[in-house]
């Protein structure tokens, strides 16, 4: 039994430090979500944005769906192309609506993986 309450005071305490780490970034990237939709309210960036957009959304959503694996030798890696999205995202979106359609997509699709809710939180942050 000693063992058992050691090993739930590690986890708590990681715990504890993991809900302080993916806070800070929850709170971070709400942070700059407002303050992308303060800019696109003040100015907006495209007169007819919405093909823009709508290429933009899609190619996020396949990146947040889809990982590419890879095997090196006996080990499989997996490959995200996220990265790849965001820089093309730059030429086709004003970085107020790639902030936002980044947050909302990424929250959506990982709702609808049924992901727990810090991590759905702590993916719309980072991404």
């Amino acid at each position: 039994m000693g063992i058992g309450r050691v090993k739930r005071a590690a986890s708590d305490e990681t715990d504890r430090r993991l809900y302080v780490t993916v806070g800070l970034v929850v709170v971070v990237g709400a942070l700059f979500t407002v303050l992308a939709a303060l800019d696109l309210l003040h100015n907006p960036g495209l007169e007819h944005p919405w093909l823009r957009v709508a290429c933009f959304a899609s190619m996020l959503v396949l990146a947040v769906t889809l990982s590419l694996q890879i095997r090196i030798k006996s080990s499989q890696q997996g490959v995200n192309t996220m990265d790849a999205v965001t820089l093309v995202g730059l030429v086709l979106v004003p970085g107020s609506w790639q902030v936002l359609l980044t947050a909302a997509v990424v929250t959506t699709v990982w709702i609808c993986k049924r992901v727990a809710t810090i991590k759905v939180l702590f993916n719309a942050g980072k991404d």
